[in-house]
């Protein structure tokens, strides 16, 4: 199980040729409902992982540029 305490504080993301430095967050429970069906949509096992948690919410990390 991830905790907040367990993200690096600071790390390095690359997106497209361009890295960035970030900050990791668990995203709060508004933003979670409003990203994860994006995340599904994008990569629809993440459903199936939903489901096979037994109710476990599934932490979803939101980087931010640092």
């Amino acid at each position: 199980h991830l905790t907040e305490g367990a993200l690096p504080e600071l790390g390095t993301a690359q997106v497209g040729s361009e890295r960035r430095s970030v900050r990791a967050r668990v995203a709060s429970d508004e933003e979670r409902e409003r990203l994860w069906p994006k995340a599904v949509a994008a990569y629809s096992d993440y459903e199936t992982y939903q489901r096979r948690s037994k109710g476990r919410k599934i932490p979803m990390v939101i980087l931010e540029r640092a």
